[in-house]
């Protein structure tokens, strides 16, 4: 009889309960191989710990040190796992290949942008057994260095080659030479490597196997088992039992011999600590600049001198990973070393054109004046979350000294850096250094894992003799009740110089002294009001001054609001500025006019709010009481020279006020001249009376 078998949802019974325990099952997902991106920046590290079957992929941070693991127990589609060594970054199809080292079968191993690995096979005339050693030339040929240490193999591993797979060349190297790693300088395409035991310098040509002896690094002996080399000809090598990169300058490969050695002391730094390893390969794309950043202040010799700075990076100069989201200023730019090159163009700190994230007056920093004695305002321009520090020389001496510092750690969250020249600077030519990275606690030498350094050429001036502060004073009405338009519509907001306008008082006596015998009034200088701050930078129109002198007719209960200006404008600094204006007679002071508004630190809470006082680019709001702070009203019949000593409110000179009718006395402190900090110069304060 024949057997009858039904259906039940499109399944057969009798295999039903077969085929349905295998859906349950889950079986490995082929990724296609996906290449990296052209050529990237990135390093990439194998490494494995003795008894693992895999190896693990990691991208380090040649700067710091730090490892982040980006592929775990590589395998390939199937799960099957993987030890892969004599690994090489191809150029010309953006792969990793390498050998596979568990297996020591004579087959080359390929790794995709996945870290998922792709079993080539066997190739034809490549021997079994261990190849540790291995790199990828430009042309996208792999060599692999045998461990009986008699002869390199080249692979073509270009995929768009038609001799793709093939063994190509064998080559016999003479004196088996013991070393864990090599790297294909692209400056000259000749292979070079550590040697174990004797840590000497090895060039080895890629055709004939020749071996060039360029001498002791002076490196500790052992193995290096991970190296690369990046677009500018450096050669990074990392000590298997320290964990220690260091960084061997061969970007002048032509210039080194076995006549002409490496230089340790000058070509040889070292750059960070990573962790011990073994069983480890490195590969990188090695025409690809590493991301660097470093300075620009002039380097005319090892360590630090008048004139020169550690700036270079074989002299423990300042340098900075680059990620693109932490620089100063519009952006951050590679460099091979500091200075453009090695070479400043200028000896002046401007070879770096994205030099631009501190500011004085607007402007870059390069090239400005500061005044002995003078305190200026820098502005800080940032991207991404960091601190900055920050040096001047001010002796000049090369060095940028713990005491030189004058930024620890700033959050520049006011994108404002105040700084004072002190009296001891040394006049003359030097530089000042910045670095803002998201690590703290940076010194003005060594590395950073991101931000930016930027160096500045600037000029230290005394103040000679003859030059003197100047402090400009004006007050004006500029609101009756809150309003700026006065009952006859004029308005208290705009600026005119007009000498027939009674509202206006623009046009005062020029600054030169008409008590000296030359004084000649047709020739003298400009009026006071030109030197005040412009509003879109011309000199003749919308000073920073706003207001009248005559505010027209008032009435009982009006309230008035007065704003007294200041501006040093002399030729240096003002220091300890204290001001006094009594409060007009007929009037008395409004204690609570500025309620509502923040109050300004360091007063008594819960107070009324009675003084408002710009200063240096920075709105406050004051109570008035005498609480410390910088801005006191004093209830007539106080002398405010009781918490002043020095102060003449009246002007007769006899060290007594009277006060008859309320004095604001305001604590400016030292205030910059307008030429060096036009911010910190200006400033105005504010304060209120109501008509009796």
């Amino acid at each position: 009889m024949q057997a009858q078998l039904s259906i039940t949802k499109g399944w057969p019974k009798a295999l039903g309960a077969s085929l349905l325990s295998l859906l349950g099952t889950c079986f490995p997902v082929a990724v296609a191989a996906t290449p990296f991106n052209n050529c990237p920046a990135d390093t990439f590290l194998a490494k494995a710990s003795l008894g693992d079957s895999a190896h693990d992929i990691y991208i380090v941070n040649l700067f710091t040190g730090d490892e982040t693991e980006v592929g775990s127990n590589i395998t390939d589609a199937s799960n099957t796992p993987y030890l892969i060594n004599g690994i090489g970054y191809n150029p010309t199809d953006d792969y990793i290949y390498g050998y596979d080292i568990g297996n020591q079968n004579g087959h080359v191993l390929r790794l995709d942008s996945n870290y998922q690995i792709t079993d080539l096979g066997a190739i034809t005339g490549l021997p079994t057994g261990a190849f540790n050693v291995g790199d990828v030339n430009q042309n996208g040929d792999l060599y692999l260095y045998h461990q009986d240490r008699t002869s390199f193999y080249v692979v073509n591993v270009d995929s768009n080659s038609a001799d793709f797979l093939d063994l190509v060349n064998t080559v016999p190297i003479p004196s088996s030479p013991d070393f864990s790693d090599w790297g294909f300088n692209p400056l000259d395409d000749q292979l070079y490597t550590i040697e174990k035991v004797t840590g000497n310098l090895l060039r080895i040509n890629p055709d004939t196997g020749t071996i060039e002896n360029l001498g002791a690094t002076g490196l500790p002996d052992g193995s290096y088992g991970a190296v690369y080399f990046d677009g500018t000809g450096a050669f990074y090598v990392s000590n298997n039992a320290t964990g220690i990169l260091y960084r061997i300058d061969i970007s002048d490969p032509a210039a080194l011999s076995s006549s002409q050695p490496i230089d340790p002391a000058t070509q040889i730094v070292p750059l960070s600590t990573g962790r011990p390893a073994s069983r480890n390969d490195g590969a990188r794309c090695a025409i690809a600049p590493l991301p660097i950043d470093f300075g620009d202040a002039p380097d005319t010799g090892t360590g630090a001198g008048p004139g020169n700075y550690q700036t270079l990076g074989d002299d423990g100069g300042a340098f900075h990973g680059v990620d693109y989201a932490t620089f100063l200023g519009s952006g951050v730019t590679i460099d091979f070393d500091g200075f453009s090159n090695g070479i400043d163009n200028n000896n002046n700190a401007t070879d770096d054109g994205n030099d631009d994230g501190i500011q004085l007056n607007g402007t870059s920093l390069q090239g400005q004046n500061l005044a002995i004695g003078n305190t200026v305002n820098l502005n800080v321009v940032t991207t991404g979350n960091g601190v900055l520090n920050g040096w001047i020389d001010w002796d000049r001496d090369g060095t940028f000294s713990a005491g030189e510092q004058i930024a620890l750690d700033d959050s520049v969250a006011s994108g404002t850096l105040s700084v004072t020249i002190p009296a001891g600077a040394t006049a003359g030519t030097t530089y000042a250094r910045f670095r803002y990275s998201s690590q703290a606690g940076l010194s003005a030498t060594s590395g950073a894992p991101d931000g930016e350094v930027e160096d500045y050429q600037v000029e230290i001036v005394e103040v000679v003799s003859g030059d003197k502060p100047n402090v400009l004073l004006v007050k004006r009405i500029t609101a009756i009740n809150n309003n700026t338009l006065t009952t006859d519509n004029r308005s208290l907001a705009s600026y005119t110089d007009d000498p027939t306008n009674d509202y206006d008082d623009n046009y005062i006596a020029p600054v030169s002294d008409p008590t000296n015998p030359a004084y000649d009034p047709a020739n003298a200088d400009p009026l006071e009001t030109n030197q005040w701050p412009t509003v879109n930078g011309t000199p003749s129109s919308d000073p920073l001054l706003n207001g009248a002198t005559n505010g027209g007719n008032v009435s009982p209960d009006d309230e008035i609001e007065y704003t007294i200006y200041f501006l040093s404008s002399g030729d240096a600094a003002a220091t300890d500025v204290v001001f006094c204006d009594y409060v007009p007679s007929f009037t008395s002071f409004v204690p609570n006019a500025y309620n509502g508004n923040a109050q300004s630190s360091g007063g008594i809470g819960g107070n009324d709010l009675s003084i408002k006082l710009f200063l240096n680019g920075t709105t406050e709001h004051h109570t008035g009481a005498n609480d410390g702070d910088s801005a006191i009203y004093f209830e007539p019949g106080i002398d405010p020279a009781s918490r002043f000593p020095n102060i003449d409110c009246d002007g007769d000179g006899n060290g007594i006020n009277a006060n008859p009718n309320g004095a604001v006395v305001v604590n400016l402190g030292d205030l910059p001249n307008a030429s060096t900090n036009a911010v910190g110069a200006y400033g105005y304060v504010q304060f209120r009376a109501r008509v009796n």
